[in-house]
């Protein structure tokens, strides 16, 4: 469909309330009296068709295209309890080793087990 035959094409209140929207905004910005706005605005509530609406507007600079906002992504942190788990685990393996071959391995799971938080950043046997 060419943009000649678009013109005729009938239009609802969504395209009227649009128009009017757009030519708020231009007059906002100075482009427009308000004369000349509640003028177009008029026209814009009784137009039928693109066509009508269209010439409201085609003096008008096009407004730029809205870009979609990029939210910032996350950088993973290291808990604040993290460094505590490292040196409690590390205390651990040193005395485990000493200890025996099977030891190291269920003492860093209690501690590790121990330290973990939970969705309140306490750890099951930390107050």
């Amino acid at each position: 469909m060419d943009s000649e035959q678009g013109k005729g094409i009938r239009i609802g209140d969504r395209e009227r309330d649009e128009t009017v929207r757009l030519l708020q905004e231009h007059t906002t910005a100075g482009r427009l009296t308000l004369d000349e706005f509640d003028d177009r605005a008029a026209r814009a509530y009784a137009a039928r068709t693109r066509g009508e609406l269209s010439m409201l507007t085609a003096d008008l600079p096009r407004p730029a295209p809205v870009s979609p906002r990029v939210e910032p992504t996350k950088v993973a942190t290291m808990p604040a309890r993290a460094p505590a788990m490292l040196c409690l685990a590390t205390i651990a393996l040193v005395v485990a080793g000493v200890a025996g071959a099977a030891a190291p391995l269920l003492v860093v799971v209690l501690c590790l087990v121990a330290m973990s938080g939970s969705a309140h950043g306490r750890g099951r046997f930390c107050p």
